[in-house]
């Protein structure tokens, strides 16, 4: 007897024939059973042996991550911009800043920036939403953000960056096929 975790399929073979033909043993320690035809299947088959029929949806995976990473704002993450809002205002030292609201297919959030920044963070943000958007004045079409998980603000990385993709849920082969 081999335990499970040295193989998953028996390596034997089997004389089948007259003239000393073998084949491989059918027996599986561990298998996946068809939905379809309800075969043994090796535990890491994609399709069954038997009918054919697809055990595995290789997309589900990372159509799942990507549904995981769009509902954590921590991660770093590229959407469309479907509605910017900028709107001058003053802090609470009396600086001046720059409130921008973004909406996109996944969130809504805020950021703020200062315009008259003393820092090099703060001004070297400031310019470049301010050469990207016109001053404030045109939508860009993406926006890159990450919300900080200690403060809780979100932070503008870039814009103007391809969006991230969701993949498809279950591809159709049989139509790339056709239309190939």
């Amino acid at each position: 007897p081999m335990p499970a975790h040295f193989g998953r399929r028996c390596n034997g073979l089997i004389q089948t024939g007259a003239a000393g033909e073998h084949t491989r043993c059918g027996y599986f320690w561990t298998s996946k059973p068809c939905a379809q035809c309800n075969a043994a299947n090796d535990i890491a088959a994609r399709f069954c042996c038997e009918c054919r029929a697809e055990l595995v949806d290789p997309n589900e995976k990372l159509v799942s991550d990507f549904k995981a990473m769009k509902k954590d704002p921590t991660r770093r993450q590229t959407d469309v911009v479907l509605a910017m809002t900028v709107r001058p205002g003053i802090s609470s030292k009396g600086n001046a800043t720059v409130r921008i609201d973004w909406v996109t297919p996944h969130r809504q959030f805020s950021t703020w920036l200062m315009p008259d920044s003393t820092w090099t963070r703060g001004q070297a943000e400031w310019q470049y939403f301010e050469t990207m958007t016109a001053g404030g004045t045109e939508k860009p079409d993406t926006v890159t953000y990450q919300k900080d998980a200690e403060s809780g603000f979100y932070r503008v990385i870039l814009l103007n960056q391809p969006a991230d993709i969701q993949p498809p849920a279950k591809p159709d082969w049989k139509a790339e096929a056709r239309a190939a």
